[in-house]
Order: structure tokens, then sequence, then C-alpha cells
């Protein structure tokens, strides 16, 4: 409400008589003093030295006698802003009788009554006495022949009229309502906007003293120039103007931080823009230095580094691999990192490098990872590392040391020369050192023989997940189940001893003879159905995952055991046997189809939300791991302190040196092979694992934390086994091209990452569903063998495979060769028919005989009869030494410029030994297809591209020589 005063001045909200762009402002006119009734007629603008029509940003409503100002940067003219504004307000006072009364003249009231009732007849007073448009000062009035109205009545009247009517002035001033001020200290006083929307402007003068910092911003759209110099924010005015204060950041290249100077714009779309330069950087108090990258001083990259290979050390001829942790480095900015490794020159000179090309090291910056085979000639040396992280515009540096020790079979060695004495070393023990290690380790050393032919397809399927160890030693193998729970408790540690504890006396309430004296005697579990069970089993299955296993065949025994006693007493018991044990009694083949719905029921694809963590469905239920997760976590995570006990004593079991470190392995390898599905009791405990390796403040054993980490949270293992795949599989697979089969031996450990080599061009390797799959059609360049090794990323070598690439054309001369070879032999592959006693045989080499003499009335082949008789006994030959289940011999072209006609081969590998073939005694099914050898059937074979003619064995035969 404003309040007008009749000395034109205008109070109230109009504070010193200023009305802001943008504001609305409604003025409502109440006079005050008049003594007697009034209306309001009209306002008047006084503008250039006269009284106009009131603008459109005034609007006036003489009903409720209120005036409407809105004012914005379009409703005003070029001088308008700044300067005193006048408002005049035509108000009419009321015109009575008593208003004329004048001794002088004299008139009464009653004269007064006269003249309103004559004005009114006469149209210059309305009926309610106010004046009409028809009255206007010096007019002549009243031209009545009435002797009443004399000069003196009409001066009198003219008079009392004209002082009805006058106007009162409003005068305020129009300013801009966007106000900045850079020296402010509290940031929603900097900038000040009555508009919704704003557009800021920042640049800088000079960028050889600053640079805006490049940063992700949230709320209002930022654009930052090419050149860093040229800062845009628009959108929202509030987000906008907190950007401005909190967000912006600014990389000084001068200590005087004066010289950097500052040229702000401001566009609120609602003021006449606004624009400020030359403000030095000290004098705007919310623009921030850019803080630059620095190291995490709680997670060093030598103690990651350790922590996972002790004392730092990594052996010599075995592969490893270190990813340190993403938080190593500290960006206040949270811009994200760039990495770089870098290599000292020599070690202890402080001078370093980028890695040479055939360096031993091997470093992916976007992985954070450096991986590697430390040669021999290196034992015993230090290689002091650099990481260089980096935000674009700050650099911080951190270091760590490889120390390359002995080899891992060295201790063997030593063994054997310490009690072997000085003879062994005089004879050169050390050069038999391969040798001995494969004596020691000969899984590591097996491999299987394939054949690929020139020409024709290759494909190899090698499963990842192979089961060659014992299935399940990662759930019971420290868990003596005869112990009381609480001599368990103590050997696995004071982790959340006391929580633990609590849960297990609130789950007993119910069966308080469960605990006597703290302790709980894991026999009584049998008893009743408890959720203890559960408890103990997902606790001992945490504590094998962080100690070796002494007690597993033991805990296995007491396991089936206790299983059989409540196989029918436990729903969920009945499922956990089912999928853990699927060798036992009905549970293998039976209930096949429960298991699936088991885990059907359990499988979820998506991300879920508990609390704080984002965890990866995988196996579950979102639902169910969602309540059991947020009531877990609750009950066994709500002691931060305590939780890093856990971290710290588990690390305590890592770099105990009396442990061994095949001993802290032993619980990864055997876990390696397996499918998530087969880690049911883990996702009992899914919350001391999801709070266990959220906090990696500490890097575990790699492969443990990778390996349990992958099971848990559903990450494929393809990723898992090969998390170099990015970069080509050439990183995990390698190849050695062996000349003569007699070096396989001698060669085979610079195969593979040892020497890096890449994969031979024909050979492709892909990697889908758990398999790798080999796959590839050699050429006659690609003849000889080729040995495949692949490794883990860990080191550890999973499978072997040689690969004999032969030709798949002979010449005539071999052919020759190969046909006496077949009569040589003949007698012999007819005793071994003889002795199986293969009537099927007879009965299919007797159907192709009659094939044969269909081929002998055709006179125009008469030679290619004679090959094709030979080629029976060649069937039976390949039948006999062939042991796949089905085996195919293809057809290949006989090199003879005079026949031209088909030769049917077989490799000659295969006939090589004579011995070999007499150990043969078992043959059975042999099936031979009929074959037709008419010119014209060879016809069709051609036009059917040469599809192969087919010996197929159904069954297995025993060959002595494998």
């Amino acid at each position: 409400m404003v309040r007008i005063d009749f000395d034109g001045q205008i109070s109230g909200k109009v504070e010193n008589g200023q009305v802001f762009i943008g504001e609305s402002l409604q003025m409502i006119i109440v006079p005050i003093g008049l003594g007697r009734q009034y209306q309001i007629n009209n306002i008047f603008y006084y503008y250039n030295y006269e009284i106009i029509q009131a603008p459109s940003w005034l609007d006036f409503d003489p009903v409720q006698s209120l005036i409407y100002i809105t004012v914005d940067n379009q409703g005003l003219t070029d001088g308008l802003e700044f300067q005193n504004n006048l408002i005049f307000t035509e108000i009419q006072l009321q015109v009575t009788s008593k208003l004329f009364i004048d001794n002088d003249i004299p008139l009464t009231e009653s004269d007064g009554d006269k003249i309103i009732k004559d004005s009114i007849k006469n149209g210059y007073l309305t009926n309610g006495g106010y004046l009409t448009e028809k009255f206007y000062p010096n007019q002549d009035l009243f031209n009545y022949n009435d002797s009443f109205y004399t000069d003196q009545v009409l001066s009198k009247i003219i008079e009392v009229f004209s002082g009805s009517v006058f106007n009162i002035p409003a005068k305020f001033t129009i300013s801009n309502s966007m106000f900045f001020d850079p020296s402010q200290t509290e940031p929603l006083m900097v900038l000040d906007t009555y508009s919704s929307q704003i557009e800021i402007i920042v640049e800088i003068q000079d960028t050889s003293k600053a640079l805006f910092v490049e940063k992700n911003y949230i709320g209002a759209t930022v654009i930052l120039s090419d050149a860093h110099d040229y800062l845009a924010i628009k959108g929202d005015s509030t987000l906008a103007i907190q950007n401005m204060v909190n967000d912006m950041r600014i990389q000084n290249y001068t200590e005087n931080l004066n010289e950097i100077k500052l040229n702000f714009i401001f566009d609120d779309y609602l003021n006449f823009q606004q624009k400020y330069r030359n403000i030095p950087f000290t004098d705007y108090q919310f623009l921030k230095l850019h803080e630059g990258v620095s190291i995490n001083e709680a997670i060093p990259i030598q103690d990651q580094f350790n922590q996972i290979y002790a004392d730092g050390k990594v052996t010599i001829e075995e592969d490893f691999t270190f990813q340190f942790q993403e938080d190593s480095f500290i960006s206040p900015a949270g811009i994200e990192l760039k990495y770089q490794f870098q290599m000292e020159t020599e070690y202890g000179n402080g001078k370093y490098a980028n890695f040479p090309q055939d360096f031993w090291l091997v470093t992916n910056p976007v992985d954070r990872r450096i991986s590697g085979t430390p040669p021999q000639m290196k034992i015993y040396t230090k290689q002091r590392i650099k990481v260089t992280a980096s935000d674009g515009y700050s650099t911080c540096d951190a270091y760590f040391l490889i120390k390359i020790w002995n080899f891992s079979f060295f201790n063997v060695i030593l063994d054997i020369m310490e009690y072997a004495g000085p003879i062994l070393f005089v004879l050169g023990v050390w050069s038999y050192k391969y040798t001995l290690y494969k004596i020691f380790f000969p899984k590591k050393y097996k491999y299987t023989e394939e054949v690929a032919i020139v020409g024709m397809e290759y494909k190899k399927v090698i499963p990842l997940m192979q089961d060659n160890l014992q299935k399940g030693i990662f759930l019971f193998n420290l868990l003596d189940l005869k112990k009381d729970f609480y001599q368990f408790w103590t050997e696995f540690g004071d982790i959340n001893k006391e929580q633990l504890m609590s849960l297990i006396r609130h789950e007993a309430e119910k069966n308080p003879k469960l605990i006597q004296k703290n302790q709980i005697d894991i026999r009584d579990l049998q008893k009743k159905d408890s959720k203890l069970t559960m408890v103990i089993i997902g606790l001992g299955a945490i504590w094998v995952m962080k100690n070796q296993h002494k007690h597993t065949y033991k805990a296995f025994q007491e396991l089936e055991k206790y299983g059989k006693q409540r196989y029918n007493e436990i729903d969920w018991f009945k499922k956990f046997v089912h999928i853990t044990y699927p060798d036992y009694d009905e549970a293998d083949e039976a209930n096949d189809s429960e298991e699936d719905q088991f885990f059907s029921e359990l499988e979820v694809n998506e991300e879920i939300q508990v609390g704080d963590n984002q965890i990866h469905g995988g196996f579950y239920n979102k639902e169910v791991v969602k309540q059991q997760i947020e009531q877990n976590l609750n009950k066994f995570n709500n002691d931060s302190v305590q939780m890093k006990k856990n971290i710290n004593n588990t690390q305590k079991i890592f770099t105990n040196p009396n442990l061994k470190n095949d001993q802290k392995k032993g619980t990864v390898h055997a876990s390696y092979h397996y499918h998530p599905k087969n880690f049911p009791i883990l996702h009992i405990f899914d919350n001391i694992l999801i709070e266990f390796f959220k906090q990696r403040k500490i890097a575990l054993e790699q492969e443990i934390q990778e390996c349990i980490y992958a099971s848990v949270f559903g990450i494929s293992f393809e990723k898992f086994y090969f998390p170099a795949v990015s970069k080509g599989i050439n990183s995990i697979m390698g190849y050695e091209r062996i000349t003569e089969p007699s070096c396989l031996e001698d060669g085979y450990e610079q195969c593979g990452l040892k020497t890096n080599q890449p994969l031979p061009s024909w050979l492709k390797v892909t990697i889908s569903n758990g398999l790798i799959i080999l796959q590839g059609t050699p050429k006659v360049s690609n003849k000889g063998q080729y040995k495949i090794e692949i490794y883990h990323d860990c080191g550890v070598i999973l499978q072997h495979h040689k690969i004999s690439v032969q030709s798949n054309k002979v010449n005539k001369r071999e052919s020759e060769e190969l046909i006496e070879n077949l009569n040589q032999y003949q007698s012999q592959i007819e005793e071994v028919a003889t002795q199986v006693g293969n009537n099927k045989l007879q009965h299919d080499i007797q159907i192709e005989k009659t094939s044969m003499n269909k081929v002998q009335n055709d006179k125009n082949n008469q030679d290619q009869f004679n090959s094709n008789k030979e080629l029976i006994s060649q069937k039976r030959t390949s039948a006999i030494f062939e042991t796949n289940q089905q085996i195919y011999i293809n057809e290949y072209t006989y090199q003879d410029d005079a026949s031209q006609s088909d030769f049917i081969g077989s490799q000659n590998y295969i006939f090589q030994n004579k011995n070999r073939l007499s150990n043969n005694k078992y043959v059975e099914n042999i099936q031979t297809n009929n074959f037709v050898s008419e010119s014209a059937q060879h016809t069709e074979r051609k036009n059917k591209k040469y599809a192969p003619i087919t010996t197929v064995i159904d069954k297995q035969i025993i060959d002595d020589v494998q």
C-alpha cells in the first residue's frame, strides 16, 4: 500500500522513491484530510515538460483506486532510467451548497442549493455533485435572464468549481534491479536479479597468467572455450549464480594474483546488459584457484604392491601383474585423471624414461595396470617405477619399487643340493632346473596334440572353467565341524566378535541351551533348524578365503555326514546339497530341474541400490537381497572401526611370513574354475563380502580379490580370466613355432608371455560364454608345429595345446609310397579285423567290393578302379589308428598330369610306425560308407565343390599308441 501526501512524495514499499526493473508494484491512492467526498478521475504522466497520457507500463483502475507499475527494459525509453518520474493523479471533490455561502455578496446556503440545482440542469454537475466534462474554467456560465446571477455570483461559482479539481503528483525513480558486487564474501550477495534466467560471461584477459579449469558443472549450462580463457554460464539464475560462485576454478601461472584480470558480462534479459572490466583476481572473493592432484597418503602405491607381492618381490620367469587402486591419487576438483608409467633408467640414478618396446614390463595406463615376466638376467635386481597422474592442469608423481627375486622352484633345487651334496652341483644341476620343475609341477606342462590340415578349417573349443581341482574346497576347508564355535572364532580373529556373539545370542533366545558360557558346539545345530548354521557356514567361507586348506578332507567327511542327517529337514539345505554336491545320490540328475529353478528365481540382471552401495543383480532376487543386506549391514557393519580391524587382521594373514605363498594362493586356484552359481554359500552373507570388497583401502591377494569379487557381483569370467583382452589376445596367449619335434621339451618354457610372440596370422581367437575358440584355415606356408599356452592374468598356466599343421596334398611319389605301405600292412590289418570278429566290417567291405565291380565295367576309368581298390585297405588302417569318435578322411587331388583323377588319401603319419600297428587289438563298430568311383559320380562330387567322402568310426577305438 502506498500513501500519497499532498507534498507529492510516495512512501511505503517504494523506499526512497525507487522502482526496480522487473518489480511489479501496486499503488493504492488514499487522499487524507480532504474533509468531503471525492472521486479519482484519471492519472497522467509527466514527460518532456508535458503532462501526457500514462505509458503502457502504467495501468489505472478507477474503481479500486489502484495504479499498477511493471517496468522492464523493453518498456523504458532512452533516459528514463535513473531519472525522476512524475505521475499525476486527478482528484475531484464533491460540490455542496455550503461552499457557496458568502456574506459579502451575500449568498446563503439556500442560494447554494439553487446554484447546484441549476448547474445539474445545465449539465455542469452530475446528480452526485461532481463536475462534468462540460465545465472548464473561464467559460461563460448561466447566460440566463435571471437577475440572481450577477458577476459576483458567477465569479463565486467558478471559484468553487475550479477549487474542486486538483492533481496530486507522485515522484519515483526507476532503477536497475541487477546488482553485482565481487567484493562480497557472502556468495548470495555477489549477484542478485529479479529475473529467473541469466547469462554470465567471465573472461580472462591474459591467458599467460591463468586459464579456466575444465570440470563437470551441475545445474546450468556451462561452455568453456577451446583456449580455456572464456567461460559462459547460462540457465536458471539461482543455479547459474551457484556455479559461478562455487564451481569456477582457474589454474594460475603467476604468483602475483593481482596480475590476473577478469571481465564480467551479465544479461538477465530484464535489465540492460551490465559489463565490468579489469577486475583483479584478489578483488573477486569467490573465485578459487585450482587444487592440483595429490597422493592419497592413506593407501601408498608401494604399500599396495607389497600387500600383493610380499616385500615387493616378484619371481623371475613367472608372470606378475599389478593394478593400483583408482583412489591412489586425489583430484579435489573431481577431474578424471590420466596416468603414465615410467621406469628408472638405472637403479638409484633418479632418471626416468618411457619403457623400451622390448622391455620385460608392459603397462596399461588406462587400467592402471603393469605386468610382465622378469627374465633370469634380472635376478636380484631392483626396478623403480614412477606413476604420474594428471588432471590436465597439474601432475603428481608416486613411486614403487619392484624387487626381482629367485625362481619359484629355486628352493626345490636347493633342497636337492642339500641332501645330495656337492656331487649334483659338480654335475651341473642348474642346467636341469626346468626338467626338475616339470617333475615337481607336471600338471603345468601337460598339453594336448591337435592336427590342422592346410586348406581346411580348424576349430578347437577350450572351456575356461576346468573341473580339475577338488570341488568346493573353498567352502569348508578350515572349518572343523567338531570344534566348538568359540574356539573356531578365536582362531579366526577378533573381527566383529562382540557383534557376532550378540547376533548369535539373539538367534538362540528360543533355545538357550545352545549357548553355555559363550561356547556353541556346532553339533547342537543338528538338533534344531537355526540361522546359526548359515552364520557359521558363511563365516567359514570367508575365513577360508583368507587361509590355507589344512582341514579340507576332514571337513568334507564331517559335512557329508552332517548333510545326510539334515537333508530331509531343511529346504534350503536340500538346495545347497543339490548344487554343491552334484554327485550326492539322487541330487546329480534327478534334481537338475530343481537346481535350474532355484537359480532362475534368483537371477535378476539389473543394478540395485542398497543404502550407499550399488550392486549388480547377477544371481540375486532384488527384493530379497535388498532386505537381507540392509538387515545384515545394520547388524554387522555399524561399527566402522571394527571393520577396519577386520581388514587389518586380514592383511596380517597375507603378510604372515610363516605362511607360504602357495598356501595363500591355494584357495584362489581352487576357485578359479567355478561359475558364480557354484558359490551359493557366499550369497548367504553377501553383505560381509560387499562391505569387505567395497572398502578396498588395502589390496588383498589380487587373485582372491578378483575371483571372489567376480563371483559375488556377477562379473563375467571373460573379464576375470582375461582382464587385458581389450589390448589384444596376445597379452594372454602366445605361441612358438617348432621346426623339429625334438625341440618341444627344451623350448617349452620360452612360449607364450615369456616371449610375447604374436599368434599365427591364420589362427583367430574368440572368447564367448566361458569358452576360448581357436579357429582358422592354415596355408601351405603355415606348415609346422605350434604350441599355444593360455595364461591366467596372475601368471598361472591354465592349458597347453600343440597344433600340427600338415599338408592336404600328396604328389605321385608320395602316393606310390603310401600304396606300398598299405600293401605291406594288408595282412596285419586283416589279422586285426579277424581278432576282433568285426562282422559288420566284413559286410561293409563286401558292399564296397560290389561297388568296385560296377566301376570295373567302365573301361575309361580302369586306373581309377585300381586306386580305389587300395583305398579299401587304407580305410581299415585309418580306422585302427584314429581314436576320436568321428574322423574325416578328406578328398585330396592326385597330382598326375596323365589321369587327372581323384585320389583318396590319408595322413601318412598314421602309418609311420609298424610296431604301433601291431599293438592295436581292439576295434569295434567300424562303419564304412558306400562310395562310388564311377566317373559320373566323380563329376557329381566335383559339381558339389568336392564334398569330402567320409569314413566314420562310431565309438572310441582303444589305441595303445596314445
